[in-house]
């Protein structure tokens, strides 16, 4: 079992750890609305809308240690909050940047997770997101992620591009690398 630390909950606020984390401080959105204190979060979230609308993609200050106290809540509660509000505006198509845009963002943490930390810990983390997000079970094989044909094609609907299709991918043994 992996362990998250504050900055893997910061970076990656989709995590049920991220979830448990807001249940744990016992914040209510009402609270959000009503307490001054919390304006910043609600600023933050709707910067992270704004940037999703505009096809850009949030990136919070994570490295300076002097903001760690404040990083993980600002973070993990603005993703939350951003939900929140874009859920009860109902504009799918805002939703869906704000996702994509979500998931760029965790791409580009995970790739540069896995590039400096090139230890057991960063692949077993990228496995954890993937069987948490999507279901699906992955392994590290040669120095590539693989995933089983079955579970790939069930998600691979879902990417458009000409580099996803099962044809343009190399496929070993029941893999997709």
């Amino acid at each position: 079992m992996i362990s998250l630390g504050q900055d893997e909950i910061a970076k990656y606020p989709f995590l049920a750890e991220a979830g448990q984390y807001l249940k744990d401080k016992g914040f209510t959105l009402e609270q959000f609305a009503t307490d001054p204190d919390l304006k910043i979060i609600v600023d933050k979230a709707y910067e992270r809308i704004v940037s999703a609308a505009e096809d850009k993609t949030y990136y919070p200050e994570l490295d300076d240690p002097s903001e760690k106290e404040t990083t993980l809540p600002l973070n993990v509660f603005s993703f939350l909050i951003a939900i929140v509000l874009l859920k009860l505006s109902g504009l799918n198509t805002l939703i869906n940047k704000f996702s994509l845009a979500e998931a760029r963002r965790a791409e580009k943490f995970l790739q540069r997770d896995l590039v400096s930390n090139s230890d057991k810990t960063s692949e077993e983390f990228a496995i954890k997101i993937f069987r948490d997000i999507f279901s699906v079970t992955i392994k590290k094989t040669g120095g590539y992620f693989v995933i089983p044909i079955p579970d790939y094609l069930k998600h691979a609907v879902n990417f458009h591009e000409r580099e996803w299709k099962l044809v343009n991918r190399h496929v070993e043994n029941g893999m997709v690398f």
